[in-house]
């Protein structure tokens, strides 16, 4: 439960754990956000302020995608695309939804055609099948496959929608479908909701059963974004042994008081995603969300690390720092 725009949490921790699954004693019902506005046109999202939601409403893909005003069809194809994206762990295909949706945005606000599809003309390259990691059993005939039940689902999605005819061309996705395949960026963000003084209430008051959960469901979270192998199994849930009531999760994020997985995400940023790899790096790159009533939402930002002259080439590290 967030803002749909700047992703900063809303209601109480009752209603962020209820709405995880997790029956919370009411003696931790403590505020850790808004209560949230809803959608003005009833879809079943929540904003943070009215400001981000008049926003999200006129400028986000939000103004196209809200399952309010797509038609019911389109709704259902919106759904079936994001449990696609989920099961094929390719975000990149729901990703294109959202491309397309601030791309119709900005045809509606008049800007030509050219301008738009100029803007992606910079960045693309190989077509996503070239790009199929054999290693990892896809194939190029797979993504093809994969490519034109996205476009069904797309045209479906975007029936009503008269600027987005020619953002659907297949050859046109397939190119952008390549060129998010080597410019995204993978988002990990510690989780808005482990902050100490919340995960020590739950320490306190949550039933063993309901922590085990709790870690149980996040583990499962970050299992699907886990390039481990090894990951799930060292994860399992063991079984009761003899003489126990019950068995024993391996995974002990409730016991170091970190309840939640961390938010992970795909951003699509061509200027910061071009950048140079080094490995002793100008600057750094950091995530955060913005409240501005003038343009919320999330925002990556590539911080100096020391002063830089005029003509210096900007780089960041690819990897974690050691």
């Amino acid at each position: 439960q967030v803002c749909r725009a700047c992703f900063i949490p809303l209601g109480t921790l009752v209603s962020q754990l209820s709405y995880l699954g997790i029956a919370p004693p009411k003696a931790v019902d403590a505020a850790v956000g808004p209560p949230g506005v809803p959608c003005a046109v009833g879809c079943g999202e929540f904003f943070c302020t009215a400001a981000c939601r008049d926003w999200a409403m006129e400028f986000s893909s939000h103004a196209v995608l809200c399952c309010a005003r797509l038609s019911v069809e389109g709704a259902a194809a919106l759904n079936a695309l994001e449990m696609l994206a989920d099961e094929v762990a390719q975000e990149n295909l729901l990703l294109l939804a959202h491309h397309i949706a601030s791309m119709v945005l900005r045809r509606r606000g008049g800007e030509s055609l050219e301008s738009v599809l100029s803007q992606c003309a910079r960045f693309v390259s190989s077509p996503w099948e070239d790009l199929a990691d054999e290693s990892s059993g896809e194939t190029s005939s797979g993504h093809s496959e994969l490519l034109s039940e996205v476009v069904r689902l797309l045209r479906k999605i975007f029936a009503n929608e008269t600027f987005a005819e020619s953002f659907l061309d297949l050859g046109w996705l397939r190119r952008i479908l390549g060129m998010y395949e080597l410019v995204n960026m993978s988002i990990s963000i510690a989780h808005p909701l482990n902050k100490e003084s919340l995960n020590k209430q739950l320490s306190d008051v949550l039933p063993a059963d309901s922590r085990r959960r709790l870690a149980e469901s996040q583990r499962r979270v970050e299992n699907d974004d886990s390039d481990d192998e090894g990951s799930e199994l060292e994860n399992e849930v063991e079984d009761p042994g003899e003489g126990t009531e019950e068995g024993k999760l391996k995974d002990t994020s409730f016991e170091s008081e970190v309840f939640f997985a961390s938010v992970v995400g795909t951003s699509l940023c061509e200027a910061v995603a071009f950048t140079n790899h080094s490995c002793l790096p100008n600057c750094r790159i950091e995530f955060a969300t913005s409240t501005s009533g003038s343009h919320p939402g999330f925002r990556i930002f590539a911080l100096a690390r020391r002063p830089l002259m005029p003509g210096d080439e900007v780089t960041m590290t690819y990897v974690p720092s050691v």
